[in-house]
């Protein structure tokens, strides 16, 4: 009888050891009947000695020590090491409305642990809620505590909310407004380069700064008029800013020859401000000018 157990326990070893063997060649599952990986673990996580009794977040995971992902030797100094020649860090992809909002990201913006959240905004047309706090369009962003702070730091020609030069090609007559006080606006005909989507309208010639537009700006004017030997003439061009003089630059005067003047203007612009060219001289004169509009920092 002794012998016969001997020989049942041993056949039901055998059977468990070849159940286990098989179980391990399929999926495992904690938490769940119906694993769908190797390793399915339903719940919340934790890993490290210093976090034993410390509930990690619904369905979450708290780890204690540095974290590598693609290496084997994270450097002693980082929490967190990826390491790849051909991938990348794919930030969460936030669409952003202003950059004094915090939402739509959960929890609460004046929280400390709000501080350095990093997200990428999707939002081309991001409003900028002050002048500390301007919007830079797509790209990375970080929450400093009061507002998202972008980090498109460089300016250039892809990256200006604005840049265009516009010309006149024949001659316009321009009155005499010295001796009343008045400005002509100048009437551009080309527009040899320019951002579609922030650009100048030959229609109105004027420029409507964009919502991210923020920041300052070069201007360089330029232009030459007609051959009056008979008349004394003097002139200049004036930028106007939402219909107020804001600057004049290209001051120029001559006696018997063509007025040939050049000057440059760095301005701060807001959004929504409507931007101008005009012109005032002594005499009646003709006028062919030229500007250069674009934008240097933000």
């Amino acid at each position: 009888m002794k012998k016969n157990m001997k020989k049942i326990i041993y056949l039901l070893s055998i059977v468990g050891y070849f159940a286990i063997l098989n179980a391990q060649t399929g999926n495992v599952g904690i938490n769940t009947q119906t694993p769908t990986n190797t390793l399915t673990v339903n719940g919340n996580q934790s890993i490290g000695a210093g976090y034993t009794g410390i509930a990690a977040p619904t369905n979450g995971m708290i780890i204690q020590g540095r974290t590598a992902i693609g290496t084997s030797t994270p450097f002693f100094g980082s929490l967190l090491e990826l390491n790849s020649t051909g991938k990348g860090l794919r930030l969460p992809q936030v669409f952003l409305s202003g950059t004094l909002f915090w939402a739509p990201l959960d929890g609460t913006f004046n929280s400390p642990a709000a501080h350095g959240m990093t997200v990428y905004n999707t939002n081309p047309d991001l409003t900028s809620g002050s002048t500390a706090y301007p919007a830079k369009g797509v790209g990375e962003y970080y929450w400093d505590g009061t507002g998202w702070v972008s980090k498109n730091s460089t300016i250039g020609a892809q990256n200006a909310e604005a840049y265009f030069s516009v010309t006149r090609t024949t001659y316009q007559a321009i009155p005499d407004g010295v001796s009343t006080g008045t400005w002509t606006k100048l009437d551009f005909t080309t527009k040899t380069f320019g951002k579609t989507a922030n650009d100048f309208d030959l229609a109105t010639d004027s420029f409507t700064i964009s919502p991210n537009g923020v920041g300052l700006y070069q201007i360089n004017a330029s232009y030459i008029t007609e051959l009056l030997p008979s008349t004394s003439q003097s002139g200049r061009i004036g930028i106007f800013v939402n219909g107020t003089l804001k600057r004049t630059l290209a001051a120029g005067s001559t006696a018997g020859t063509p007025i040939e003047a050049e000057g440059t203007a760095a301005i701060y612009f807001s959004p929504g401000d409507i931007v101008d060219f005009r012109y005032i001289g002594i005499a009646n004169q003709t006028v062919m000018p030229t500007i250069d509009f674009y934008q240097i920092s933000r």
